[in-house]
């Protein structure tokens, strides 16, 4: 089977390993490369846990069926080419999310 570059959108927790604020909460765009979603959902969590992000929790999940060039935004493109060489990628959104979000 071929593996495809998957694309989730997930929140997390910092630790001072991240150079955010620890304990802020933050939005994370994931990639991960996997021949399905779960195993592409594990070893994009599993590359933000290695970075230092905690309580990693995925709320959406899709696979990137387009010609990853194709992408207009340049820091889109480049995350999801990068994980299609090392099985994943990740985006931190620098605003922290409040606590009820």
């Amino acid at each position: 089977m071929r593996e495809a570059v998957f694309i989730f959108s997930a929140i997390a927790v910092a630790t001072e390993d991240t150079g955010f604020r620890p304990g802020a909460r933050h939005a994370l765009m994931l990639y991960g490369k996997g021949v399905a979603v779960a195993s592409a959902r594990s070893v994009a969590i599993a590359g933000a846990e290695k970075q230092g992000w905690t309580f990693v929790e995925v709320k959406r999940e899709k696979e990137l069926h387009a010609d990853l060039t194709a992408i207009e935004d340049d820091i889109l493109r480049s995350a999801a080419q990068n994980a299609t060489r090392s099985g994943h990628s990740m985006i931190v959104y620098r605003d922290e999310l409040p606590l009820d979000a």
